[in-house]
């Protein structure tokens, strides 16, 4: 019977949200379908598709073969040199960097950037009859996301030419650092010629991680923020949703047509959380499970590396940068249930109280049908606060493991 009235507000959704966003209406591709592109799209691209786009698919192979080599060398060093592996602390950080989250968030953010671009630019359709403050900084924001778009494509092209200039300036020089990296296969003819392309690798993987990271946490943190405004309309709509006449007395016909259109505004916001979701539920979660991880090797070459002051730094920085990726998924999640919850708080102060009994049903149904606008993947973890600090606790106890077994 409930979901029977609960109904009432959502019977009409088709003929009321007629102007929704049309992105709304995408299909999502599958990972076959991804993969299907990822193998033809550079040929496609290369032949007819665009001299910019052929480079962009370009450089993400280069990308992908350095990822190949690097988590080769690391597992050949895991399996044969246990007690000599970290040693090599900036080749084991960049191997578990590149295949634990950074290469399948820049394959979802790339197969699915022209639904990020249509988030983006529809965003504002949804805004209504917001306030012109509100709509003007919606819209920068909105701006904002569609210039950040760009570090998922352009700064991976000029870390390409970046690395082999450098390679090859060294290489003239006849200076080349020291990486000693055993590789599972024959050594190639020329050595130093092998070491000046492990160091393109470096260089270029290194680019492509910051640029790939940049371009996702803040899409993310931009298309959070813009929920969460929406959210705060969608509250302030609802705590004025009381209408009286001129008399002073209720005018219910209006307060009842403005309950429509709140319910109408907060379908709209239900499917651009879903579409959000859709896009980045799974990278987040592959981060947040392998982040407890990362987090654990990170820590401890800063505690035991011996090294140069430049490579603990280098250490300092990677591991405050991997403390703060799972920091920064769990606070947009937390965001988000914030102002969600907020916005069910403004329902409740709304006055519904003095309502006639119809009225005051159709909110007790509102509020009893809310749930709360958070991201989560597929409906089963929720991105929050206090996950954080299981990731904190998780690492902490791996850190603990590994130094007992020194």
């Amino acid at each position: 019977m409930a979901s029977k009235r609960r109904n009432i507000f959502y019977e009409n959704e088709k003929q009321e949200t007629c102007n929704l966003p049309s992105f709304c209406n995408y299909t999502m591709r599958g990972p076959s379908e991804q993969c299907r592109w990822l193998m033809f799209g550079t040929g496609i691209f290369l032949a007819g598709g665009g001299w910019r786009r052929g480079l962009s698919h370009l450089a993400w192979l280069l990308c992908l073969s350095s990822n190949c080599l690097l988590m080769s060398s690391c597992a050949y060093l895991l399996v044969t040199r246990p007690n000599s592996v970290f040693n090599h602390s900036s080749l084991v950080a960049l191997a578990f960097t590149a295949c634990l989250h950074i290469l399948p968030s820049y394959v979802n953010l790339l197969a699915r950037r022209a639904q990020i671009r249509a988030l983006v630019d529809r965003m504002d359709e949804v805004y209504l009859s917001s306030s012109g403050w509100q709509r003007a900084v919606l819209r920068r924001m909105a701006g904002a996301s569609r210039r950040v778009l760009m570090l998922v494509y352009w700064p991976i092209l000029v870390a390409v030419g970046v690395s082999f200039f450098i390679s090859v300036l060294r290489a003239a020089l006849g200076g080349y650092w020291e990486l000693d990296v055993p590789v599972p296969f024959p050594p190639l003819p020329d050595h130093n010629f092998y070491r000046c392309m492990v160091q393109v690798y470096a260089y270029l993987i290194y680019c492509f991680c910051v640029s790939s990271l940049l371009a996702k946490y803040s899409l993310l943190g931009l298309l959070t923020l813009q929920m969460c405004g929406l959210m705060k309309i969608l509250g302030r709509r609802l705590r004025l949703m009381k209408s009286v006449d001129t008399h002073g007395l209720l005018d219910v016909a209006a307060t009842r047509r403005k309950m429509k259109e709140c319910v109408i505004f907060h379908v709209k916001i239900i499917r651009l959380i879903k579409l959000l979701n859709s896009i980045f539920s799974l990278m987040l979660m592959l981060e947040f499970v392998s982040s407890s991880v990362q987090c654990c090797f990170a820590g401890y070459l800063c505690a035991k590396d011996r090294t140069s002051q430049i490579n603990k730094a280098s250490a300092v920085l990677t591991f405050i940068s991997i403390l703060l990726m799972p920091f920064l998924m769990c606070w947009c999640g937390s965001m988000t249930a914030t102002e969600s919850r907020r916005a069910q708080e403004c329902l409740y102060y709304s006055g519904w109280e003095e309502f006639p009994p119809t009225l005051r049903k159709d909110v007790i149904l509102m509020m009893t049908a809310w749930n709360d606008l958070v991201l989560s993947f597929k409906g089963i973890f929720v991105f929050k606060m206090e996950h954080y600090a299981s990731i904190l606790q998780a690492s902490y106890s791996y850190f603990t493991l590994i130094s007992s077994l020194e």
